[in-house]
């Protein structure tokens, strides 16, 4: 007999056809999906931490989307793909090293093919400290004549060991940008209807290349809020991503990232932009 878990994601896989590779690959645990309450588990594996042993920022931004995600498939009753416009969040608490995260998502409106969620994410353990609060606004991009059921679907290997980036060289032109290339990989993939990356996923890698840039200052600098806008479908295509600080003070600073893929006539467009706010070390 299947579990809470096992029903809601092979619904969920069914739904987006057959999987959806950076979920999977992140290792989520579902616990509840329904119009009043949204909740999901991450548990700690050393392929989602960053160099501290703590589930890395973009993994965290990952989670929010993830769970804004199954918050809008309940209100679509299971028929509907979303992809996200907006994803708002503000960091609290650092998980401890090895600390694995729960999260809780509430519809607060659902209109027009338009939902907005509230997110919040805690630390594991009793205390259940307060990792990240998030809102989240999402859009209806495909109805199904019929609600995905529980039916099979094809498995994705076990989780690859490596980070979920292959290793990135930052390069400083002249013009004050730190700029990263990254080639996508298939783990990457949120809709594969749709061959379009996981919005988790554009998030976690901006905000990647963003903490990298960050640790070079002195003191460095990490992640306080960001605003994530998606202005386009990511596609499963290289990656430049362009991280500016456009302010350090003495405890707080803010920067503007943005991610670049080039369309099939080789014209570079942007994908997202983010800017953050970010707080001393």
């Amino acid at each position: 007999m299947l579990d809470e878990h096992e029903i809601i994601r092979a619904r969920t896989y069914a739904l987006f056809g057959g999987l959806v590779p950076f979920s999977e690959w992140c290792g989520f645990r579902y616990l509840r999906n329904s119009l009043v309450e949204t909740a999901i588990a991450l548990p700690f594996a050393p392929h989602i931490a960053d160099q501290h042993g703590r589930v890395a920022p973009g993994i965290v931004a990952t989670l929010a989307d993830e769970l804004a995600g199954q918050s809008a498939i309940a209100e679509g009753n299971w028929r509907a793909q979303y992809a996200t416009v907006s994803l708002q969040l503000s960091m609290g608490a650092r998980p401890e090293p090895g600390q694995g995260l729960i999260g809780n998502a509430v519809c607060l409106a659902a209109d027009n093919g338009h939902t907005i969620s509230e997110i919040r994410i805690q630390s594991e353990g009793g205390a259940g400290t307060l990792v990240c609060a998030a809102t989240v606004r999402m859009i209806l991009v495909r109805e199904l004549p019929l609600p995905a059921d529980d039916q099979s679907f094809p498995h994705l290997p076990p989780p690859a060991p490596d980070p979920f980036l292959a290793e990135f060289a930052l390069a400083f032109p002249a013009n004050g940008l730190a700029v990263a290339e990254l080639p996508a990989q298939g783990h990457h993939m949120g809709n594969i209807t749709r061959q379009t990356l996981h919005g988790g996923f554009v998030s976690a890698a901006m905000l990647a290349a963003l903490s990298r840039v960050g640790q070079k200052t002195e003191p460095p600098l990490e992640l306080a809020d960001a605003m994530i806008s998606f202005l386009r479908p990511g596609r499963l295509a290289d990656m430049r991503i362009e991280v500016e600080i456009i302010a350090a003070h003495r405890r707080i600073g803010h920067a503007r990232v943005s991610m670049w893929q080039r369309g099939g006539s080789g014209e570079a467009f942007e994908n997202a932009r983010l800017t953050a706010s970010l707080r001393r070390v």
